[in-house]
């Protein structure tokens, strides 16, 4: 992954830096929102048991949307978090 980073100006040299601007700003955007939304909902987790403890996004899933779309849901988005 630091090596994507590393190389990320020699990969945009074709493109231009003034498109790649806003699309690595769009890019940063949908990351941050992602991050807070999944840190609010383990902080409501963490409020509704009363315990803290480490919770995956699959438990997330499960008990937000339901057990058998968390499921699918978990497993279809999987491969874009990856990314």
């Amino acid at each position: 992954m630091a090596s994507g980073i590393l190389f990320l100006p020699s990969a945009v040299l074709n493109v231009g830096y003034m498109s790649a601007i806003p699309a690595s700003l769009v890019a940063y955007g949908y990351m941050t929102v992602s991050s807070l939304l999944t840190a609010e909902l383990l902080l409501n987790r963490c409020g509704e048991t009363g315990r803290v403890r480490n919770v995956g996004l699959l438990e997330l899933y499960n008990e937000y949307v339901g057990e058998k779309m968390g499921r699918w849901l978990g497993s279809a988005l999987l491969p874009f978090a990856m990314l």
